[in-house]
């Protein structure tokens, strides 16, 4: 038979901080709103953007948004549903990491790891 010994991890019974509560149904709710509100602005630039190209060759509202000689790339101009899928990624990791922090989960994994 092999050596290997299998101990029980350790619980610290002294830990006293107090790990905030977070009502989980109203973070899906605002969520859910918020990201609701951002496709219908998605979808109202590109009307936007069709009227004006196609009715006063005044280009999309992309081309209007940029500032001259500054390229970077804004979801809100993609096809909603690219950019809704990137835009909800991004939201749920903000979300996650910010839940996360408030309740001392992070701290606790960085104390572990």
């Amino acid at each position: 038979m092999s050596g290997i010994i299998i101990s029980r991890p350790e619980v610290d019974t002294g830990h006293t901080d107090v790990i905030c509560s977070t009502s989980i149904r109203h973070v899906v709710t605002v969520r859910n709103a918020a990201l609701q509100q951002t496709e219908t602005l998605i979808r109202q630039l590109a009307e936007i953007s069709v009227l004006t190209a196609a009715d006063i060759g005044g280009k999309t509202a992309l081309d209007r948004a940029m500032k001259q000689d500054f390229h970077c790339g804004c979801w809100l101009m993609e096809k909603p549903e690219t950019a809704m899928k990137a835009i909800t990624r991004n939201l749920d990791c903000e979300i996650w990491r910010d839940l996360m922090q408030r309740s001392g989960m992070l701290s606790l994994m960085d104390a572990q790891g």
